[in-house]
């Protein structure tokens, strides 16, 4: 299947929209020969940080000589990076191969009367069979929505389950309270299956660990005051530093869940302990090195780790970043680090979402950061227009400009940063005027402009898109 046959493919079972259950991908992958059986699964659930966990797990594992798969939804720059291999996106022609493999089946129940798969379901067979088909030793299967009934939770038996923050999103599926969130994320959990979760408010602390009990999980839970704003942390007697480029305070609680479940599956899967016995022989099952999980690998893997769209740096001048906060929870996280990382900066923000979002909730919480606001529109049907979302930001800023496009956003947002940057020269300039009659050094402070794009991920990717142009039309 050619590529364009593809997307074709795609926008068209997207039409079917999302089916909550678990029968449909089940009779699918029953048919594909039940493929999740040769895997080590390690599912991971939650409503923010599930990129950045397996980011920093996949670069661990990666690091540690093993190959590793990753499914992730949404995806931020192009279609092919929800299925990745070591890292490394799904190149074009193995999309049509997949496509075609799976449409086949898709087609088959379909005349038999049933439901055809939808889009979420095709993609989680193809990222399983794809990950059987590399040989790879673990897969990281990120949950769409929620869990419970959340198609990747068609999985019996993962090597671990992994719970991260867990706060108030997709109400209308998932539910009203952070009680009904929670006990639809807690699906995951398997019987006798080992639970990792990070910190959780008080009520969904004690929903996982009633479910973890209940299917005699062992479960470990790490609290909050092991988080601490920074960028460097101990675990288990190491310092770990997190690399510049995932420098938001929430990702240390992220690096920190990772790390434990790491350490989780040192404990429960019995290859990696075989593995270790020898460093010097194959292994007998599929030949490769002995390698084992070492202290120096899993430093090197969080220091190499990479999450697109997660307080990502696009742009040196002004200081320009992207975040795919979209929900209250998350713009708490990011009232964290603009107090923590950027207290002396002039701020500018963009602002994009669905319309199914709680945006008044989220500029609630961040009007406790000064700044000019700037709305930029989503497409339809789900996309919330820059209008609507203005006049929801009025109500916590003085400050809002309304953009007709993403690129004017972007624009407009740098021409407000320059103008910030023109401010603190002319200050500068005059303080070191005083400073030079008075024989003082010839320094002075000022506040630098940043602009940080958040929302849903969805349209950062054209942001990142309209930098580049700007930035090349300048060379």
């Amino acid at each position: 299947m050619e590529y364009e046959e593809t997307l074709q493919l795609i926008a068209k079972v997207s039409e079917y929209g999302s089916v909550m259950g678990l029968d449909s991908i089940r009779e699918l992958m029953e048919r594909l020969g039940s493929p999740e059986e040769q895997l080590k699964i390690i599912h991971v659930a939650g409503t923010n940080g599930k990129g950045s966990t397996c980011a920093f797990l996949s670069s661990i594992l990666m690091e540690c000589g093993y190959t590793v798969g990753r499914f992730s939804t949404p995806d931020v720059f192009c279609y092919e990076e929800k299925f990745q291999i070591n890292g490394k996106n799904m190149s074009r022609e193995d999309l049509g191969i997949y496509y075609e493999r799976v449409e086949t089946i898709c087609q088959q129940i379909a005349v038999e009367s049933m439901p055809h798969p939808t889009l979420f379901e095709m993609e989680t067979a193809i990222a399983v069979c794809y990950a059987v088909d590399r040989n790879c030793d673990y897969l990281l299967l990120e949950v769409g929505m929620g869990g419970k009934t959340d198609a990747t939770n068609y999985i019996k038996e993962p090597l671990v389950s992994v719970l991260t923050s867990v706060s108030m999103d997709h109400t209308e599926y998932l539910g009203n309270t952070l009680e009904e969130i929670a006990r639809m994320k807690a699906g995951i959990i398997k019987k006798s299956r080992p639970v990792v979760s990070a910190w959780q408010e008080k009520p969904v602390r004690e929903i996982f660990e009633k479910e973890a009990a209940k299917q005699n999980c062992p479960f470990y839970y790490i609290p909050e005051e092991k988080f601490k704003d920074g960028q460097c942390f101990c675990w288990n007697g190491m310092t770990v530093t997190l690399p510049v480029t995932m420098q938001a305070c929430y990702q240390i609680q992220n690096a920190m869940t990772a790390l434990q479940t790491i350490d989780v599956i040192k404990e429960y899967d019995e290859e990696v302990n075989n593995r270790a016995a020898d460093l010097k022989t194959a292994d007998v099952k599929t030949g490769k090195p002995a390698v084992k999980i070492t202290p120096e690998c899993i430093l090197a893997g969080i220091k190499k780790a990479v999450s697109p769209g997660r307080f990502m740096k696009i742009l040196d001048q002004p200081e320009f970043y992207i975040d795919g906060a979209h929900n209250p929870g998350a713009a708490a996280e990011l009232v964290k680090t603009l107090r923590f990382r950027f207290q002396d900066y002039s701020k500018v923000f963009i602002i994009g979402v669905f319309k199914d979002k709680d945006y008044d909730g989220m500029l609630r919480i961040l009007s406790n950061i000064e700044a000019k606001i700037i709305t930029a529109p989503l497409p339809p049907p789900r996309g919330l227009s820059a209008e609507l979302l203005a006049q929801a930001a009025k109500k916590y800023y003085s400050d809002v400009y309304c953009a007709n496009s993403i690129s004017e956003a972007v624009e407009k947002a740098i021409e407000y940063a320059g103008e910030a940057e023109k401010a603190i020269e002319y200050v500068r300039a005059a303080e070191n005027s005083v400073r030079n009659e008075s024989g003082g050094e010839n320094e002075s402070g000022g506040r630098k402009g940043m602009i940080l794009a958040f929302g849903s991920l969805s349209y950062l990717k054209e942001v990142a898109g309209t930098i580049k142009n700007i930035t090349q039309k300048k060379q």
